[in-house]
């Protein structure tokens, strides 16, 4: 790749996460359409999963845009996947919609806990 096409990809990867970091799933959706090439490993930016990300904050609309091109099974720079940010978080629906898409339930982090452990502080009873 040359520069100039290193620095293309660099501008969409960092419009990309603003995108997402601020529930904008117009520009996602937007940015997605540019895309050349499906996330690489869901897409990786000082160890937090941009899948994560979204499934983190509950943004459901976002979460699906990126779900169509994401690797549901990606995880951060400690193992952490974005159903365990799901759970962590109490985001049940993006938990589920996780689910639905293929996460691994028992994935788990560098620690060994799954998405189950870090939910346990979580009310997941509406699982």
């Amino acid at each position: 790749m040359d520069h100039e096409a290193h620095e293309r990809q660099r501008q969409w990867e960092t419009d990309l996460w603003r995108a997402v970091e601020y529930n904008d799933w117009r520009e996602t959706e937007k940015l997605l359409g540019k895309s050349w090439a499906k996330l690489d490993a869901g897409l990786v930016r000082h160890g937090k999963l941009l899948l994560g990300v979204a499934a983190r904050s509950g943004h459901m609309a976002t979460l699906d845009a990126l779900l169509r091109v994401a690797d549901v099974q990606a995880s951060g720079r400690y193992g952490t996947t974005a159903l365990m940010e799901a759970m962590a978080n109490n985001r049940i629906e993006a938990a589920r919609r996780l689910l639905d898409a293929g996460a691994d339930p028992n994935a788990t982090d560098q620690e060994g806990r799954t998405a189950l452990h870090y939910g346990s502080g979580a009310s997941v009873s509406a699982m």
